[in-house]
């Protein structure tokens, strides 16, 4: 029995030329802390450059979920998105432990409009402990039909994993409609991201909308006799900041 539990999260169909994201969920689902990664990730055999790069191995407790995200240009065909999760055994092994799978099928057509925009607002930058605040601003692009859309935000929590910070699930959006929701997270010791994704029901399907991302980085502790990153953003060339 597998110690992971793979999801991934993409569009069910996409036309030719369509930029179209991949979310991977990986859920520790066993009573132990494992430390899990991704591998041989794949669509039709290209290989699929899953991002945080730097956090490509998490350590995930009982129940801990983490996510990693790429995209790809759909090509003239239907494709298959091929996920395997690995966890690391003592003395420094890797066990594959599951395998997902999804296809994409290929639409006649147009590109993909989405029916939604996503506006995250956020520090540019926050040290680690800190309480990061953010919102996100979501709004129906249809000016003619409501959609009733769900926004799943994820972010890092203290430790470099990200978990679910809100769900907003069947709020309802007139036409032109804009709504801003409110989270917050305690900022690890590196970049951390904010990831949102919007779905929305068209009967018996859900459609996979619109997804945003947006980078905090982190502030390096100073010492004295130097200058933080922030500080040094501040910098000009002509005008060096001086250290005392």
């Amino acid at each position: 029995m597998p110690d992971t539990e793979i999801i991934i999260v993409a569009p069910d169909s996409a036309n030719a030329g369509d930029t179209v994201p991949v979310e991977v969920k990986i859920t520790n689902i066993s009573a132990g802390t494992i430390d899990v990664l991704p591998g041989f990730c794949s669509v039709n055999g290209e290989k699929l450059f899953l991002r945080p790069v730097d956090e490509i191995l998490r350590t995930l407790g009982p129940g801990q979920s983490a996510s990693w995200h790429d995209d790809f240009t759909m090509p003239g065909s239907s494709v298959t998105v091929h996920i395997e999760s690995w966890w690391e055994k003592p003395p420094k092994a890797l066990h594959q432990d599951n395998i997902a799978e999804k296809n994409i099928e290929l639409k006649e057509g147009g590109p993909i409009v989405p029916e939604s925009s996503i506006t995250i607002d956020a520090p540019s930058d926050a040290a680690p402990g800190e309480t990061v605040n953010f919102s996100v601003t979501v709004k129906n692009t249809n000016t003619q039909d409501p959609r009733v859309f769900e926004t799943e935000c994820w972010a890092p929590d203290q430790a470099p994993v990200n978990k679910v910070i809100e769900i907003i699930p069947g709020d309802l959006f007139q036409p032109g409609e804009s709504k801003t929701y409110h989270g917050s997270f305690v900022m690890p010791n590196m970049d951390a991201e904010i990831f949102v994704w919007i779905t929305w029901m068209w009967f018996p399907q859900r459609i996979n909308d619109n997804w945003a991302l947006q980078v905090v980085e982190s502030i390096t502790p100073s010492h004295e006799g130097t200058i933080t990153r922030k500080e040094l953003k501040y910098d000009t060339v002509t005008s060096p900041i001086p250290v005392s």
